[in-house]
């Protein structure tokens, strides 16, 4: 089922379509923590307000997460606590940074270029001047 289509279904089917979504990314997580460069993820995490500066810092400066792969697990577990938001927010960075492990998890070729939670203001830009205008 297409991560996009969670929304325009009931809550129920919500629910049930974001565990799934959440299954499959637990299924991956071993590969998703050795991949994700937390501190690349966490500004536009806190901009779309699913992590705070509290989460932010334990999950970049705690000695309990010495290592990226630890960080990014942490991260995920974070923002799994957060819900549809967390889960959707993920997403979409997850869909910016790492499009092969979007398509991976939900069956669809990238093409959003702004945040469905953000609007306008939360278009992404990546460091290769890449990202949308």
């Amino acid at each position: 089922m297409s991560y996009l289509r969670v929304k325009k279904r009931t809550n129920c089917d919500c629910l049930e379509s974001m565990e799934e979504l959440w299954d499959r990314v637990e299924g991956v997580r071993h590969k998703l923590t050795r991949i994700l460069n937390p501190a690349k993820l966490t500004p536009y995490l806190r901009q779309c307000k699913v992590i705070d500066e509290q989460d932010e810092d334990e999950v970049l400066n705690s000695t309990q997460y010495p290592l990226r792969i630890s960080k990014a697990g942490r991260l995920l577990d974070i923002l799994r606590v957060q819900g549809q938001r967390g889960l959707q927010a993920f997403m979409e960075s997850l869909e910016f940074y790492h499009p092969e492990q979007y398509t991976q998890l939900t069956g669809e070729q990238p093409t959003q270029r702004c945040s469905l939670i953000l609007g306008k203001q939360g278009c992404l830009h990546r460091e290769d001047g890449k990202g949308a205008d």
